[in-house]
């Protein structure tokens, strides 16, 4: 789970192949997705977001 304050620091952290699962009641998925791909395009970084409906959580994967 998600254990810094920042989406954004918590994205950069992450290495290739890391999963994160973050609550939906913290970010709305617009926010989920908008963070992943501005921080993918200024890093150079591409994250996958999908959402899990079952556990009500979204999770992010860093693929490259």
């Amino acid at each position: 789970m998600i254990t810094k304050p920042s989406l954004r620091a918590t994205l950069q952290a992450m290495e290739l192949g890391d999963v994160e699962n973050i609550p939906c009641d913290m970010y709305s998925g617009a926010t989920v997705r908008n963070c992943a791909s501005n921080l993918g395009f200024d890093l150079l970084r591409k994250f996958n977001v999908h959402l899990d409906r079952e556990a009500r959580c979204y999770t992010v994967t860093r693929t490259q």
